[in-house]
């Protein structure tokens, strides 16, 4: 808590060597710039190198290891997969539509709005926060790709280590039967509606729209997913 009272929420990130510390410093600057209401506030920072004494080969050396700590708005409700699947899991359609189109519209901020590309590469509902009225706001920039600038290359490179390390595997296989289950049975209005028989004519064809976008985003080819600003505007 800061001496006004106002609650914050600190994160420590893992001891490095100081190197590229003006990098760090620079990006960190930036990063406090970025100002959007779908986004957490990172509000401040602590840098400070440290002399240490550690093992090494048998001997004890004077080694220096740098403290960072991140200074973010302290946000209340937590992430939304507790809210969602939770006991608290009764929030309507309506809510959860906002916190879709919240996300989105934070992402494209980052993507386009800020003074240069943000990539965030690890979208998940960990690193999704809901403040008040369950407004989500996105998370864990510094940590999570803000390095990677105008550089699609490393993302590719980082989807291909990935692919061949894992597949074929069992969580892939279920993934793919999901996907094709998604896009054979709930691209139907009439099964959305008898699956949630509550909602009206205009919610149901936003859970429809969520789920055509859901399924664009997953096409093999990577020029047949939609940009963040395409799937702003189909939510809107």
């Amino acid at each position: 808590m800061l001496k006004d009272g106002t609650e914050i929420a600190v994160k420590k990130l893992r001891e490095t060597s100081p190197i590229n510390d003006n990098q760090f410093k620079n990006e960190v600057g930036s990063l406090m710039k970025v100002n959007h209401k779908y986004i957490v506030k990172l509000i401040g920072y602590c840098y400070e190198i440290q002399k240490k004494v550690v093992e090494h080969n048998g001997k004890y050396i004077l080694t220096e290891a740098v403290e960072k700590l991140l200074c973010y708005e302290y946000i209340s409700n937590g992430s939304p997969d507790k809210h969602i699947f939770g006991e608290s899991s009764g929030i309507d359609w309506h809510t959860r539509f906002n916190i879709i189109k919240g996300i989105c519209e934070g992402l494209h901020f980052l993507h386009k709005g800020s003074e240069r590309p943000i990539i965030h590469l690890d979208i998940k509902p960990g690193n999704i926060l809901l403040g008040n009225n369950m407004l989500p706001k996105i998370a864990d920039l510094v940590y999570q790709g803000s390095w990677v600038k105008n550089k699609p290359e490393i993302a590719h490179k980082m989807s291909w280590e990935q692919w061949e390390k894992n597949l074929p595997n069992r969580e892939d296989i279920i993934a793919k039967n999901f996907i094709e289950n998604v896009r054979q049975n709930w691209t139907n209005m009439m099964h959305i509606s008898l699956k949630f028989p509550s909602l009206d004519a205009n919610y149901l064809q936003q859970v429809k729209t969520c789920i055509e976008i859901g399924l664009s985003c997953v096409q093999t080819n990577r020029k047949d997913r939609p940009s963040i600003g395409e799937i702003v505007n189909m939510l809107n």
